[in-house]
């Protein structure tokens, strides 16, 4: 009887990126989107309020579910199956 193999795992290699709690990518987005801000309406105070409501929405979204963004990212590249808004025209014709 063999006993069962047992391999050695690391959990950086299991925990996601995160940067002060938040998925990078959308700390990223969110940092972006605030200097975007800055930059076109000339607001450094516009700037931080847009970065820390982004900021905090990607937090509450990324405690609920961290692999949100990629799960959103693979859905909207693949084809769409069945739309029930999508109606098919049938014609009818009578006959008399």
């Amino acid at each position: 009887m063999s006993l069962p193999q047992q391999n050695v795992t690391f959990k950086s290699l299991n925990k996601p990126l995160n940067l002060l709690g938040v998925e990078r990518r959308l700390c990223f987005g969110s940092l972006v989107i605030g200097a975007a801000t800055f930059c076109s309406f000339s607001s450094l105070l516009g700037g931080i309020i847009m970065f820390a409501l982004l900021f905090s929405i990607a937090r509450i979204t990324t405690k609920q579910d961290p692999q949100m963004l990629r799960i959103l990212v693979n859905a909207a590249s693949s084809k769409v199956r069945y739309d029930p808004a999508k109606r098919e025209v049938y014609y009818v014709k009578e006959v008399s």
